[in-house]
C-alpha cells in the first residue's frame, strides 16, 4: 500500500510515516512549513543536509497557494497522489481534498487547529 502524507505539524506525521514504512508500506511525506518545530531536522539533525527521496520539502510555497489551489501546487499534488492508495492530510492539507481522488483522512494534531 502506498500512502501520501501532507503536513508535518510537530513532526507527528513524520513519526506516522516512519512507523508505516517500518510496517512495509510505501509512504511519501510533503513538509510544508519553514517553522523549525515542524521540520524533520528539528527532531533528526542528520536530515539537515538533505531529505530522502520519499520526503518532499515544499515549504517554499506559502499557505495561500495550498488554500487557494494555485497551479504552483501541481508538483506537490503529483508527489502525494502518484499511485497512492490514500492520503493523510495535516495542517492545511484538508484544503487539498478537492484536487485529490481517492480516500483521504484529516489528521489534526494540535497547533494546526488555529
Amino acid at each position: 500500500m502506498k500512502i501520501g502524507i501532507f503536513g508535518n505539524t510537530n513532526n507527528y506525521p513524520l513519526l506516522l510515516a516512519l512507523g508505516l514504512r517500518r510496517l512495509g508500506h510505501d509512504v511519501v511525506l510533503a513538509v510544508n512549513s519553514r517553522e523549525r518545530l515542524h521540520r524533520p531536522e528539528s527532531r533528526w539533525p542528520a536530515l539537515a543536509t538533505g531529505y530522502p527521496d520519499w520526503i518532499l520539502d515544499c515549504a517554499a510555497l506559502d499557505e495561500e497557494a495550498f488554500l487557494s489551489g494555485t497551479p504552483a501546487i501541481g508538483d506537490v499534488l503529483n508527489f502525494l497522489t502518484h499511485q497512492t492508495d490514500g492520503l493523510v492530510l495535516n495542517h492545511v492539507g484538508p484544503s487539498l481534498l478537492e484536487y485529490c481522488a481517492g480516500p483521504a483522512v484529516s489528521l489534526m494534531t494540535g497547533s494546526d487547529l488555529t
